[in-house]
């Protein structure tokens, strides 16, 4: 998923590997500036429950994409 673009966005590198999902560092192609990107993994991208505490922990972060 590295140099992905995702809508505005493009992954740079990893920056944690954790149980539900990968948060990369990336950069707002429109804007210029940095964000972190949470990706949910495949195997939890169909379990409601799991997305829906993905988009809670997003929260005020702006963007949550799957």
């Amino acid at each position: 998923m590295l140099n992905t673009i995702i809508g505005n966005h493009q992954t740079i590198r990893l920056i944690k590997a954790g149980g539900m999902a990968n948060v990369f560092q990336g950069i707002d192609k429109k804007t210029g500036n940095p964000v972190a990107i949470k990706i949910l993994k495949a195997d939890f991208q169909n379990d409601k429950e799991r997305v829906i505490l993905i988009n809670i922990a997003a929260g005020g972060a702006g963007l949550s994409l799957h």
